[in-house]
């Protein structure tokens, strides 16, 4: 999940670059003012979604890590330098409203060479609490209004819960008697509509169930809204074959409204078969290969990972090679 993806769910183009440029920002260009002007006055959440697409795709990356390292799918070692950095660079980030911190970039001339959105974090929260202003890309902190800055210490101050994990302190589970492992760590991120707080719980029962539960507590600006999910992971179907089965369910508020009271009831199904043409040896040393297919369906909300904030149903095929 990056901006990009987003952009291209709402089809427009755009172009990226992912590799960090003098101010340590990785940009997606290639997009007028106009169509951006356009989308935050016709979809605000899918606007927003911009700013908080990459952030959003560390903190699944990062989820992704520490169900390996929870089920012992992969060792510490090989995923703690990037879980960390990642971690770190995230909690980084959110702090960002807790103390004035200024970019020293103007906008470029060229309005293809702008970055979408200047700084995610200060730029969605202008854009939830005013979306109707006049339009301009980058964020400074003088930009916001002391309501705004309010809300800026409040993402901080959440962004924190990112450090209770486990894994960043080198652990990856616990096993209290033989035959159950589990691992227990707190997550937040920002969204489409302001921002949730999620528990996430891993427990592996004998050697084949692996099970991944979470709770969430979604909140726009002044209400909360509670859901939750649960998946089975890497179930052996018989032979080479393996599958993921995921539940989600959520509240979140009528239209995506950062200002809105009325809850919606949405939810979502995936399932992933993999199919094992290499497997790694045991002891994790040595490569693997699988082919994986699977299907997702959700109603209309937001989802991580999902681009599209409609409903929709769509397949996925792909492939994963493992050192």
């Amino acid at each position: 999940m990056a901006g990009r993806s987003v952009l291209t769910a709402a089809g427009i183009g755009s172009v990226s670059r992912p590799y960090s440029d003098e101010h340590l920002v990785a940009r997606v260009t290639g997009v007028r003012d106009a169509e951006l002007h356009r989308l935050r006055d016709t979809d605000l959440p899918t606007y927003i979604r911009l700013h908080t697409a990459g952030l959003e795709s560390d903190a699944c990356l990062l989820n992704r890590e520490e169900t390996l390292a929870a089920f012992g799918q992969e060792r510490v070692d090989v995923i703690w330098i990037d879980y960390a950095i990642r971690r770190l660079n995230q909690v980084a980030y959110y702090a960002c409203g807790l103390v004035k911190y200024d970019v020293d970039i103007k906008e470029e001339a060229d309005e293809l060479d702008r970055d979408i959105v200047g700084h995610d974090v200060y730029s969605a929260i202008r854009h939830l609490h005013r979306p109707g202003m006049p339009f301009h890309r980058y964020t400074q902190f003088d930009d916001l209004t002391p309501e705004e800055r309010r809300y800026s210490r409040r993402v901080g101050s959440l962004g924190l819960l990112n450090l209770a994990n486990p894994l960043l302190f080198g652990r990856p589970n616990w096993t209290p008697q033989q035959g159950i492992t589990y691992s227990l760590g707190l997550g937040y991120s920002m969204c489409a509509f302001g921002d949730f707080v999620e528990e996430n719980g891993w427990l592996l029962w004998g050697r084949d169930l692996r099970i991944h539960v979470y709770l969430r507590q979604f909140a726009n600006e002044e209400h909360w809204f509670p859901g939750g999910g649960l998946r089975v992971v890497d179930y052996p179907l018989g032979g080479p074959f393996h599958g993921s089965l995921g539940l989600h369910a959520w509240s979140q508020p009528e239209n995506l409204s950062f200002a809105g009271s009325r809850g919606e009831i949405g939810g979502a199904a995936d399932l992933l078969i993999r199919w094992d043409l290499l497997e790694q040896p045991p002891g994790g040393k040595g490569s693997s290969l699988s082919l994986d297919a699977g299907v997702v369906a959700k109603t209309s909300g937001f989802l991580p990972e999902e681009a599209s904030l409609d409903a929709r149903t769509g397949l996925r095929l792909g492939c994963t090679l493992g050192f």
